[in-house]
């Protein structure tokens, strides 16, 4: 009885870090939301969705180094949690870590169904990185799947351009 009691108690007390974390974060308070979102894993350390929303608000702090470690931790846990991989490829992107954002979203497109913006992203990152024959094909997929994809149009026409395809 006084487990069952500790037990709910602990969860009580998780539940709550984890919705002030979230509420702090959507506020901009994100240090704030840090450390609820660290008392809410002292509590549950095992919990990958606490590390995703935890890695949301490192990002959101522009503390991209812990916010990566936190969406890694969170695919050990959960390596199915498609919104810690998305976020982790992107940001890998941003932090210029090309080859790890060409992993990430290649694991998307792989185990995931088809989505524009995975081929687009993927795309850009190759354009990115000079691979231009690689980033048509990711672009070319991504406007197969949705032909109003305006952005991938462009950046199609630019890698076309920039792999001496069509003339400039």
């Amino acid at each position: 009885r006084d487990l069952l009691y500790f037990v709910r108690t602990k969860k009580k007390q998780m539940d709550a870090y984890f919705n002030l974390g979230i509420v702090q974060n959507l506020l901009g308070k994100h240090d704030s939301a840090l450390v609820s979102f660290s008392q809410a894993l002292r509590l549950q350390p095992q919990n990958a969705y606490l590390y995703y929303e935890r890695g949301n608000a490192h990002r959101a702090a522009e503390k991209y180094k812990e916010a990566l470690q936190d969406y890694k931790q969170a695919l050990i846990l959960e390596p199915s949690l498609l919104k810690a991989r998305i976020n982790n490829a992107t940001l890998r992107g941003m932090t210029k870590d090309y080859q790890g954002a060409i992993e990430e979203y290649t694991y998307l497109i792989n185990n995931t169904p088809p989505d524009v913006l995975n081929f687009y992203n993927r795309g850009y990152v190759y354009y990115l990185t000079g691979q231009h024959d690689k980033a048509i094909n990711d672009l070319t997929k991504a406007i197969t799947l949705d032909s109003s994809a305006l952005d991938a149009q462009l950046l199609r026409i630019q890698a076309l351009q920039a792999s001496g395809k069509v003339p400039t």
